[in-house]
């Protein structure tokens, strides 16, 4: 019918006659074909979602409804399907989902989809006898650009920054953005630590090319600090908290640097914060 030759772009002379499988093209490992396939076969009905084709080769969803039809002595003569676009409904999930996931700036994955990134990744090396390196990355005095340039310089700058460490990693790995210039990279398949160094190489070679913006050259360093799974961790939140201590140890030993997470850090951080703590005590009671 006219609906369906709008919606596949194939006319009723190239349609008919046709089994209904030559929409799915290719893409033929589909739950929804299997579902449709057990419903036919025993004589039910279906409803399922489908990524069919249309003759152009562009994509578009199906949803998709299939009935029998029965003869007056209740014979199964054919089949009925009702098939509707459910394109734009989809994409609205997909961005929906998007948003949901990943940074409104830079376009990277936000902390909750960093956490299952890490999580898988601690999968696949437990099977593989792999490690996972997580680098917890922030820009030295990333205040101070937006104190004197203004927060869009600072947006600008820190998409740009985004751009670059991307860019600097392998298409397995994954950059992801915790806060405003705070970001988490995480390694797949570490063999040996110098997969590790060498990427902290390429990092740092591309943080330190200056950034045009607002007519502005601006140079910009960063502290990142270094966690391991299975040594230093052997879930996610110990990941991102080891490698968050270890760049703070990166900034304290002059920044623009790295430091690869030790256990005298925890050491050394819960006796600061116990000093810190009995300092305040002690004003308050006035000793």
């Amino acid at each position: 019918n006219p609906a369906f030759e709008r919606i596949t772009g194939y006319s009723e002379a190239e349609a008919l006659g046709r089994n209904c499988r030559f929409l799915h093209g290719d893409d033929h490992d589909q739950p929804g074909l299997l579902i449709l396939r057990q419903s036919i076969e025993d004589f039910g009905e279906a409803r399922v979602t489908l990524r069919n084709y249309r003759k152009d080769g562009k994509l578009f969803w199906n949803e998709l409804f299939v009935a029998p039809v029965h003869d007056e002595s209740g014979m199964i003569t054919h089949f009925v399907g009702v098939q509707n676009d459910i394109s734009d409904q989809k994409r609205a999930e997909e961005n929906l989902l998007h948003m949901a996931t990943h940074d409104a700036l830079t376009g990277l994955p936000n902390r909750s989809l960093l956490q299952d990134r890490i999580s898988q990744s601690i999968s696949h090396a437990e099977r593989m006898q792999r490690e996972v390196a997580v680098l917890f990355l922030d820009f030295d005095r990333f205040k101070n650009i937006n104190d004197s340039l203004g927060h869009a310089a600072g947006d600008a700058l820190i998409s740009s920054m985004a751009r670059r460490l991307r860019n600097a990693v392998r298409m397995v790995d994954t950059v992801a953005r915790v806060g405003g210039d705070e970001f988490v990279i995480v390694l797949t398949d570490i063999t040996r630590k110098s997969d590790i160094t060498q990427v902290l190489s390429n990092l740092i070679e591309a943080i330190m090319q200056p950034v045009l913006v607002e007519g502005h050259d601006l140079s910009i360093t960063a502290s990142i600090g270094i966690s391991t799974y299975p040594h230093d961790g052997r879930d996610v939140s110990s990941l991102l908290k080891n490698a968050d201590t270890a760049m703070y140890r990166a900034k304290e030993a002059g920044r623009n640097g790295f430091r690869f997470y030790a256990q005298e850090m925890n050491a050394d951080a819960v006796d600061r914060l116990r000093l810190e703590n009995d300092l305040r005590s002690a004003i308050k009671k006035g000793d």
